[in-house]
């Protein structure tokens, strides 16, 4: 939230000069070079001549340029093999927290201490690829994290995202992070209890609906729906309920239509399983009045079949 967002033109050959070594007889050649490689996109820009920097000096501007990474991914991953491997493997794990990590989390889901921590990302730091917030560090940038993340197979990614959310929960401020705990919930399934699931996914869509960020509820709610929907001690009642909830954020969220089939969905499930109050609650929801203003025009026939 204080964060701000500059968007970055490319940068022509004169602005790659002013970045080149002055020392460096071949800055012209290497910046048309650079220019012409990488269009002038800054990210590409400063991690080609970052790599060049750790590149002989003797070496002649083509030679060099031709030794370049052929693409960002390759960028990413020969700064990161530089590193020590168990460097390597904290900033993997912190990669899995997000693209801000926090130090005691990520050490603690590395089973190390704090200082521990510092001491194997600080070379990471000197790479430019992480810096340092307080108590908080962040990948410089998206790519970085990617290509980090990618690098763990996928059975273990969903446990780190489980170890991360058992430690937010166990923590005590799980109402504070319940979005969090979420979405690591979320990409550890299906190793992840579906109830634990459903109460942080319920948790953080009330939370988002209270901050009227409807949008984001929706994203929530749908999780909790298709966490109970596809689990085997599926209860008709509680799937009715996340169902209210969620029409109520799509229809605030402005997608009237997409409320109504939620709302006519959840009186076909409630009527089933004669479930009379949540029946009550979809035909408040589908009153001529309310429907008229809120959902769009009002339909006799579907609500009446509330009353068969």
């Amino acid at each position: 939230d204080k964060c701000t967002t500059i968007d970055l033109t490319p940068l022509s050959s004169i602005d790659i000069v002013m970045m080149l070594d002055p020392l460096d007889v071949d800055r012209d050649q290497l910046s048309k070079e650079l220019q012409l490689r990488t269009a002038g996109n800054p990210f590409y820009v400063t991690h080609l001549i970052r790599y060049l920097d750790t590149q002989s000096a003797s070496e002649s501007a083509t030679l060099a340029i031709s030794k370049l990474p052929p693409n960002s991914r390759e960028i990413v991953s020969r700064q990161l093999c530089d590193l020590a491997p168990a460097t390597r493997e904290a900033l993997a794990v912190a990669s899995v927290e997000g693209g801000t990590f926090s130090i005691s989390t990520t050490a603690a889901t590395l089973g190390v201490s704090a200082a521990e921590l510092i001491v194997l990302l600080e070379p990471a730091q000197r790479a430019w690829l992480i810096c340092e917030d307080g108590t908080e560090f962040a990948f410089r940038h998206a790519l970085l994290r990617e290509a980090l993340y990618q690098t763990i197979d996928s059975s273990r990614r969903r446990y780190i995202h489980l170890t991360l959310a058992c430690i937010l929960i166990e923590r005590g401020d799980a109402y504070s992070n319940s979005a969090r705990i979420s979405d690591h919930l979320e990409k550890a399934s299906p190793t992840a209890d579906s109830s634990e699931i459903q109460r942080f996914a319920l948790l953080a869509g009330r939370q988002a609906a209270a901050r009227f960020a409807y949008s984001d509820a929706q994203v929530f709610f749908r999780r909790a729906l298709n966490s109970i929907v596809n689990d085997p001690t599926r209860s008709i009642v509680r799937e009715c309920q996340i169902r209210l909830e969620y029409a109520d954020a799509q229809l605030h969220a402005g997608q009237r239509d997409g409320s109504r089939e939620t709302l006519l969905e959840t009186v076909r499930l409630s009527r089933a399983s004669s479930l009379y109050s949540i029946l009550a609650s979809c035909a408040l929801d589908l009153t001529p009045e309310y429907l008229s203003i809120e959902v769009g025009e009002y339909d006799p026939t579907g609500s009446a079949t509330l009353f068969l």
